[in-house]
């Protein structure tokens, strides 16, 4: 079974044609119930965005928080946590 087989670009995709049309920094924020799902998302959102520029930040728990910090002092369009 292929993980992220549509399932991530059904919301992924209307959230980039948002941002596409307005574009502005800290755009969107995706929960997700786990940390793995979370970078996962994350590595979606950065392979449909990577025409256009797009800066992620994955924000969860167990990791270091200054390294979190920086992520979000780049000013992320999209946070997924």
């Amino acid at each position: 079974m292929r993980s992220f087989s549509g399932k991530t670009a059904a919301f992924a995709l209307p959230i980039l044609q948002s941002l596409l049309e307005t574009p502005q920094k800290l755009f969107a924020l995706v929960l997700t119930p786990t940390r793995e799902l979370a970078f996962q998302i994350a590595q979606q959102f950065e392979a449909l965005g990577a025409g256009i520029g797009l800066v992620v930040a994955v924000i969860v728990g167990g990791v270091d928080m200054t390294t979190q910090a920086l992520a979000l002092a780049k000013r992320p369009h999209i946070i997924v946590g």
